[in-house]
């Protein structure tokens, strides 16, 4: 994407022990943002074709080595069509899109 450019148009929480899923949290986020259905696969292409979910949810909000809540700090951002996501290991999820 060849833009400097970006606007926050959602953003929400994630909690993995009462929301479930992090990749429907991340569907329906994106849904959200782009005013569309998240079952809709037109508008909504699927999301393991941009990110492997369950290993974000595993490394951000898995066990520790010791079976305990991670505390480490972390953040990624990843293209979702024509969106960028930021998640944050403290459960924000942010949608973007070009401004």
């Amino acid at each position: 994407m060849d833009t400097d450019q970006w606007v926050q148009v959602h953003q929400e929480h994630y909690d993995r022990e009462s929301d479930g899923e992090l990749a429907t949290a991340l569907a329906f986020a994106i849904a959200e943002a782009k005013g569309v259905d998240p079952l809709n696969h037109t508008e909504m292409p699927p999301l393991y074709e941009f990110i492997d979910a369950q290993a974000l949810e595993e490394t951000f909000f898995g066990p520790s080595g010791a079976g305990t809540r991670r505390t480490e700090a972390g953040a990624i951002t990843f293209m979702y069509d024509n969106h960028k996501i930021a998640l944050q290991s403290d459960g924000w999820i942010s949608v973007y899109e070009p401004g």
